[in-house]
């Protein structure tokens, strides 16, 4: 198994995990618009390879890509102590492959990725019914920081 940057000629192949995960997605689901949600994360996930403050990752078994992680950098609001911070917008690894250290290799690539970027604080968000994608944050060391409330008005 090989962790790369990914390059443009991989963004189809990437483009249709991240179709996968925002299927599988749990708070997505009620959320996403079946009709535009595909184009608009294409055209996302095409804007952040042209971004110098942003890095995609790939997992790849025998040339087939079997995961990727998205990594960007932000500035967050004037409160916060600092300057600049570490997002992790998305990641996936294909059901077959999972358990197996590729989500462990993905992050720990990013992660010096972010710390050469002189990066201290790094944030996610996670959905509150997906298990194992928490437990998974916590072993990689993120705590729970702040709980995200949302309704639909009737």
């Amino acid at each position: 198994m090989l962790i790369r940057k990914a390059m443009i000629k991989d963004l189809d192949e990437i483009h249709k995990l991240n179709m996968k995960l925002v299927t599988e997605g749990y708070a997505l689901s009620k959320l996403k618009n079946p009709k535009t949600i595909e184009k608009i994360y294409y055209n996302y996930y095409r804007k952040m390879f042209k971004n110098k403050n942003s890095l995609f990752l790939v997992a790849e078994e025998e040339g087939k890509i079997i995961g990727y992680c998205l990594g960007e950098i932000f500035r967050p609001k004037k409160v916060c102590k600092y300057e600049i911070a570490g997002y992790i917008s998305d990641m996936y690894i294909l059901k077959g492959y999972r358990k197996m250290g590729i989500g462990q290799e993905l992050v720990k690539e990013l992660m010096k990725w972010f710390r050469s970027r002189k990066i201290r604080w790094v944030k996610l968000h996670v959905d509150v019914h997906n298990k194992d994608s928490i437990s998974f944050w916590r072993k990689m060391e993120f705590k729970d920081f702040m709980i995200e409330m949302d309704t639909l008005l009737k």
